[in-house]
């Protein structure tokens, strides 16, 4: 129930409803059929490209890094950018590389946010 009402929100820049799914995802209660519906919802919110949405995108990867979720899941959503020069505007690319190096170190996704780094 709660997946059908958030799919209604329209999607603003400060990627709000961001919140509500990872709430959904890491509820306990979570069905494989919500963790599917949320992953492909949160991945369409990181690669939206419009340049007002690239901060935004960045804190996303930071909540999802931070978030009580199978390591799996989480290096799964936080792979989506196999170009992230191309995603992220010129002017947007120094502060989000700089939200960026709060999670370079994080055990699970580190490695993905440091390789994503260096393509840029």
């Amino acid at each position: 129930m709660a997946v059908k009402t958030v799919k209604r929100w329209p999607l603003q820049k400060e990627l709000y409803e961001a919140d509500l799914w990872l709430e959904i995802v890491t509820a306990e209660s979570a069905t494989e059929d919500e963790l599917s519906q949320v992953a492909t919802t949160l991945k369409k919110m990181l690669t939206y490209r419009n340049h007002e949405f690239n901060l935004s995108q960045a804190a996303l990867m930071i909540k999802i890094a931070q978030a009580d979720l199978p390591v799996e899941y989480k290096r799964s959503l936080l792979s989506v950018y196999e170009d992230p020069a191309a995603h992220f505007v010129p002017w947007k690319k120094p502060q989000v590389k700089n939200q960026l190096k709060k999670i370079e170190d994080h055990p699970e996704v580190g490695d993905i946010i440091k390789e994503m780094n260096a393509k840029w």
